[in-house]
């Protein structure tokens, strides 16, 4: 059988696409199955279509399609968009799509028991609907020593603002302002409020009974705020599309070894062990005083999770929602795809690679005879033009590349750099690295080697870029967020002037420049051509 998923918007970004639409097919695939992001140009080769989140009246002519030619429709849902306490104009405009696209479903998933029950009860269905849970979301960061006892502690919220249909968001931490007062006689300590709206922040916390501090979140500041985070609050309004929620917050935050004060929901209960769940002021007082205390018991998390929310724990269960437990799926091999693949920031902090100056060599990089090992310049090439130099590391974005030239690569490149999704033809597949080696024998030879290096195209994850895929600004915005201060690069085609007239036509990287510049003039980075 192969399978497409359709999501509401195919953005990795969006957490609900990472979890409910790349997981999937990457574990799904890794165990033998036919599986891959929807693609409207190959609707004949799927024998069944999961869409998830995705009921709105295109979606729903898709699915008759798909029942007319008799492949399988299947709606995957992860949020409760049945509920709707206010009666707010849009959310009653989606219940009737969604009840029209369940009408339409032969299968019905959810994320949670919780879910499944509203889903059921809402829409008058015979049977429950099937459970398919996230994975776990290991974090990039552990975390750090704890704050010393003579400074304030450090405690952390993240997460959206808020939701539409419901109470829910950065209100959350009204419930507990009380007990935060109490907490601050027992120690100093300081909240972060990490969020995407800095509007809703000043508006709730203009009078507040602590120190309170916001971020923005983006991918690094998240990462800097969990890492020296002492502990991670997480309360919550006591209503069902909150009740309906998966543990994604929590064992993030468990992952990076964090200790955490959380309310109690259906799919945290398990994690009781490894948190303080529902025991405020003891969670409190134990992290506040006895800091040690509280990590012990948050890191006996870490082989929980990888034993019971790992790719290999969840794939049966989704198998088994979507009808694939049959021969083929009993018969699947799960291959061990090999050591962990470093992010360029990982790699970059070792052998003092983050402290040395950097060449990059773009695609019209002759050989640099001006770079030598008595330069102590480290050499990057980006694509295929530069291998001739012997690159410290070579960045390379298409499979189609690393297909079609493996033995040079492998050859003239020390290591080699691709994003943690590659590009097929110039686009993102929606296949991470354990699911293209199977097809790309240089990816399994280069992981076994240790000489695979990763980093991410898309904001909201660790090794996040937000720069233009053209000329040398994605190299150099890579390089100054990992870090490294010094750089000169060649081989990239200078923009060509604007045409009078015509300013909206200038190229990307013409317009990107003002961007990058304010980056690694904030960050006293050194890049010139060479």
């Amino acid at each position: 059988m192969t399978l497409a998923f359709k999501a509401r918007r195919h953005d990795p970004a969006i957490a609900s696409f990472r979890y409910r639409v790349l997981a999937p097919i990457r574990f799904l695939t890794a165990r033998g199955h036919a599986a891959e992001v929807y693609d409207e140009a190959r609707f004949g080769a799927y024998d069944a279509v999961v869409f998830s989140k995705a009921y709105r009246p295109a979606d729903q002519k898709i699915a008759q399609r798909l029942k007319a030619a008799g492949k399988q429709v299947v709606l995957d849902l992860c949020d409760d968009h049945f509920f709707n306490p206010a009666g707010d104009p849009d959310y009653r405009e989606a219940r009737g799509q969604l009840l029209a696209m369940i009408a339409l479903a032969d299968r019905v998933i959810c994320s949670t028991p919780v879910l499944a029950r509203a889903v059921q009860a809402e829409a008058g269905l015979p049977r429950l609907p099937a459970v398919a849970p996230d994975i776990y979301d290991q974090a990039e960061v552990q975390a750090g020593p704890p704050t010393p006892p003579g400074q304030p502690a450090r405690l952390l919220w993240f997460g959206r603002h808020g939701s539409p249909n419901a109470e829910a968001g950065m209100a959350d931490l009204l419930r507990i302002s009380d007990l935060l007062a109490e907490a601050q006689a027992l120690r100093p300590l300081e909240l972060v409020v990490c969020s995407d709206s800095e509007a809703r922040f000043a508006e709730l916390f203009g009078s507040w009974p602590v120190p309170v501090r916001y971020r923005p979140w983006t991918p690094e500041a998240f990462a800097d705020e969990l890492g020296r985070a002492d502990a991670v609050l997480i309360p919550l309004s006591d209503n069902r599309f909150v009740a309906a929620k998966t543990h994604n917050r929590l064992s993030l935050a468990l992952s990076a070894g964090v200790p955490v004060v959380a309310d109690a929901i259906d799919s945290y209960e398990e994690f009781a062990p490894f948190c303080y769940l529902g025991r405020w002021r003891e969670g409190l007082e134990a992290v506040l005083l006895r800091p040690q205390e509280a990590r012990v018991r948050a890191g006996g998390a870490r082989a929980y999770l990888e034993a019971n929310w790992s790719d290999r724990a969840v794939a049966p269960q989704w198998e088994a929602a979507l009808g694939l437990t049959g021969e083929a799926a009993a018969a699947a091999v799960v291959a061990d795809p090999g050591p962990p693949v470093p992010t360029l920031g990982q790699w970059l902090g070792r052998e003092r690679r983050r402290d040395r100056p950097w060449l990059v060599l773009g695609p019209g990089a002759e050989a640099a005879p001006e770079v030598g090992p008595g330069q102590g310049e480290l050499v990057m090439s980006v694509g295929l033009a530069g291998l001739q130099a012997g690159p410290e590391l070579a960045c390379l974005l298409d499979v189609e590349d690393l297909a079609g030239h493996a033995e040079a690569i492998a050859a003239r490149a020390r290591w080699v750099l691709v994003p943690s999704v590659p590009h097929s033809r110039g686009w993102l597949a929606g296949r991470d690295l354990d699911s293209w080696s199977a097809d790309v024998p240089l990816l399994a030879r280069l992981r076994a080697e240790g000489r695979l290096v990763r980093f991410d195209l898309w904001p909201g994850s660790p090794d996040g870029l937000v720069a233009p895929l053209e000329g040398p600004d994605m190299p150099l915005a890579l390089l100054a967020e990992a870090g490294v201060r010094k750089v000169r690069f060649t081989g990239f085609a200078e923009p060509q002037p604007s045409v009078s007239g015509f300013d909206g036509l200038r190229s990307i990287l013409e317009r990107a420049r003002g961007g990058l510049e304010a980056l690694t003039g904030r960050r006293g980075f050194s890049y010139e051509p060479l």
